[in-house]
């Protein structure tokens, strides 16, 4: 039995438009039980849609192993994690993934995880950050600081930033609960 007797590639065009928060509950209204619906780009031509069916298909792998409470996924949100996710087993993506490691070995609680999740949600913003995780700027800055110290990267720079939002991206959130 292959993936694809369950797969559903909707092709659709630039002018309609995805309603993200009711698609599915149209989709179930019309009596098809969807577990995740995965929206890609666009296609041009033949050799178009076969690259957006490879991105789907990634982007459905991506969200069963990582997020798999989610149930709409958007190719937008997640494009450079889903392309990484393809070679999560290579070594140089398992190099890149070794800060995140070492913060997580000391995390025994999971509020540095927590915080840097928010830290990227929140694309570095210390004050949205800090009201989403409910703590002052100063706690965010002394965990912010904690996580540069395990990792051995800086996170307040765009490559630290960089290299562990991809690591918390990669991070399947069952290891993180």
């Amino acid at each position: 039995m292959s993936s694809a007797q369950y797969s559903l590639l909707w092709c659709r065009s630039a002018a309609v438009p995805v309603d993200n928060p009711r698609l599915l509950e149209k989709l179930e209204g019309l009596g098809w039980n969807i577990l995740r619906v995965a929206v890609g780009g666009q296609a041009q031509g033949l050799s178009g849609l076969r690259r957006c069916y490879r991105s789907v298909a990634d982007l459905l792998a991506y969200g069963r192993d990582v997020l798999p409470q989610s149930r709409l996924l958007m190719l937008n949100r997640y494009r450079l994690p889903v392309m990484l996710w393809r070679h999560r087993n290579d070594d140089a993506l398992d190099e890149l993934l070794n800060p995140l490691r070492k913060v997580l070995a000391k995390d025994a609680n999971g509020q540095l995880l927590a915080t840097l999740r928010s830290w990227c949600e929140h694309d570095g913003q210390s004050q949205a950050c800090a009201d989403a995780l409910g703590i002052h700027r100063n706690s965010l800055r002394y965990r912010m600081e904690r996580i540069a110290e395990l990792s051995g990267v800086d996170p307040l720079t765009l490559d630290g930033m960089l290299a562990l939002y991809l690591g918390v991206q990669l991070l399947p959130q069952a290891l993180s609960q």
